[in-house]
């Protein structure tokens, strides 16, 4: 497997800068997801052999990903800002817009944020720089996830039950370039 897939990336001409893994829950199916220069791609592991790319995710450059449970956080655009994309939403997104007309389709900007699919992050224009990490001491098991922008760090705290990260705390940042 390994060589088959060290073979599709070589004779590729996508600019992949990271990549991450995720399980579908509902199938078992596994994917490789890589960041690219020219947007966010998938690779079905189990038809790996075909060497198939499937362009799902996004088409924005992403700079970074992480995935934990079913949610993939990624920077992403030329202006950078944090994206958050439902994957299992998005496979079956893929699913029925294989079957559905584009007629009709709702426009992505009028469906509310708690029901959109991918769902950028504003307070996150600019982003220099993401990480993940656990928490420790009172906050051990707790996962956070820290975003420097130009102004601020924002350290958001994932919550299970909404299936989400929220912003938790914004520390200004006050230094001057001279």
């Amino acid at each position: 497997m390994g060589a088959c897939f060290t073979k599709m990336v070589h004779d590729c001409g996508l600019r992949i800068n990271c990549a991450g893994s995720w399980v579908h829950p509902g199938t078992g199916s596994q994917y490789i997801l890589l960041g690219c220069e020219e947007g966010v791609y998938t690779v079905d592991t189990s038809l790996l052999h075909d060497g198939e790319l499937t362009k799902v995710i996004h088409h924005r450059r992403c700079s970074w990903l992480h995935v934990h449970k079913d949610v993939l956080m990624a920077m992403q655009g030329r202006t950078s800002y944090l994206y958050r994309h439902d994957l299992v939403a998005l496979t079956q997104k893929n699913l029925t817009l294989k079957i559905s007309k584009p007629m009709n389709k709702v426009p992505e900007r009028y469906i509310p944020k708690k029901l959109a699919i991918t769902v950028r992050l504003p307070e996150t224009k600019g982003a220099l720089q993401c990480c993940v990490s656990r928490g420790e001491g009172a906050q051990s098991g707790a996962i956070f996830l820290c975003c420097c922008v130009p102004t601020s760090v924002l350290l958001f705290q994932w919550f299970s039950v909404f299936n989400l990260f929220f912003l938790v705390i914004d520390l200004p940042l006050n230094f001057y370039v001279s």
